[in-house]
């Protein structure tokens, strides 16, 4: 399961890194402009390599954790209360 996940996020960040135009124009959508994705894409590939590896699966936990928190945080504020 956690090489999963792992898998899942660093096929997320070579997404951002392609420069995929869907991907970019969600983000562009989001605020987020290309200098910012690629720093996000690339906390997110650090973060899931570090989760993937046993010594550096607690601090790759952190950063993962971080990084999807603020994921939801941002969603949660930007989308209307029905």
């Amino acid at each position: 399961m956690i090489y999963l996940l792992g898998a899942v996020l660093v096929g997320s960040a070579v997404a951002k890194f392609a420069q995929i135009p869907k991907v970019v124009s969600q983000m562009n959508a989001a605020g987020f402009d290309r200098p910012r994705l690629m720093l996000i894409a690339m906390l997110e590939a650090d973060g899931a390599i570090l989760f993937m590896m046993p010594r550096t699966r607690v601090l790759g936990l952190l950063l993962v954790s971080a990084y999807l928190g603020g994921a939801i945080a941002y969603t949660s504020g930007t989308q209307p209360v029905p």
